[in-house]
């Protein structure tokens, strides 16, 4: 019999802004709870623990959001480390973060990957400044290459870059472009979403 295997999903629900096309569980606030959040991720994880008993350590780890990547890094670690305790993280488990290239530092990611990231997610979704203005995003082109650069400096091995396409106006040599300049950065990984318009966004309004 071939047992299952278990990845393990931490939403971080906080954002500083709530992007026009998401209709994710977020909430934007200016004093972010950190730690009474990792307090609440680490009691669910006891309390549901138990329901998994029968299954394998978790191979993959990911947090989403949201944007994780303004978690401090000893509350990811507390996550993990409770993750471990009450389920097991199996040796060479792949833990992804999502993180917005504007909040990239090289300090933030350093202790990411100390406590234990060793996948970053980066919410580019266009290198297009007129595009990333449409989305409502706070980076811009330039600051995503940064972000990079920042996150190999960091000790970032394995990177992906997350792309949207459709936008409006967008024309398909714009979205080719996006993924040209994704590729020529050498990411581990590469993912492009269609644009939907969900009737409780600002788009959908």
């Amino acid at each position: 019999m071939v047992k299952m295997s278990l990845g393990v999903y931490v939403h971080y629900p906080y954002c500083a802004r709530h992007c026009p096309y998401c209709d994710f569980n977020v909430a934007v606030t200016r004093r972010v709870p950190h730690g009474q959040y990792a307090d609440a991720v680490c009691a669910e994880l006891r309390v549901r623990a138990q329901d998994f008993m029968e299954r394998p350590p978790a191979s993959t780890v990911y947090f989403g959001g949201g944007t994780p990547g303004i978690w401090p890094a000893e509350h990811v670690a507390r996550v993990l480390e409770a993750i471990d305790s009450s389920l097991g993280i199996a040796d060479g488990a792949e833990i992804s973060l999502e993180f917005n290239p504007e909040d990239a530092t090289h300090s933030r990611i350093k202790a990411l990957v100390d406590a234990g990231v060793n996948r970053v997610s980066l919410g580019v979704q266009s290198f297009n400044d007129g595009y990333l203005s449409v989305l409502g995003r706070r980076h811009d082109g330039a600051q995503a290459r940064e972000a990079v650069q920042i996150a190999r400096g960091a000790g970032v091995q394995n990177l992906s870059i997350d792309l949207i396409h459709g936008m409006m106006g967008q024309t398909l040599a714009e979205g080719l472009d996006d993924i040209s300049v994704a590729a020529a950065l050498g990411p581990e990984h590469i993912s492009t979403y269609q644009l939907t318009i969900e009737e409780k966004t600002a788009f959908g309004a």
